[in-house]
């Protein structure tokens, strides 16, 4: 899990970023998803890779947000979407 400070470093870097550099943070954190999503059933994850998948998952919550005017209610509920299609993909 993320601490506060490591939120903010977040939402900072996706509101300074351009539009392409949004789409590059998204396909990264994307790529970084799938990568995990292939390894996660086979072995524990360690605390480095923990936070990097979370981190993950919170550059794509953000991007989210910002593409569709939401907030921190979207947030909340798109967090735990994102991170069950990692731990049981379709």
């Amino acid at each position: 899990m993320l601490n506060g400070t490591e939120h903010k470093i977040i939402e900072l870097i996706v509101k300074q970023a351009a539009l392409g550099e949004r789409e590059s943070l998204k396909k990264e954190a994307e790529e970084t998803l799938s990568r995990y999503a292939a390894i996660v059933n086979f072995k524990y994850l360690d605390s480095n890779e923990e936070n990097e998948l979370n981190s993950a998952v919170e550059i794509l919550v953000r991007i989210e947000c910002l593409e569709k005017g939401k907030g921190w209610w979207y947030r909340a509920k798109r967090r735990p979407q994102i991170m069950k299609s990692v731990f049981y993909p379709v």
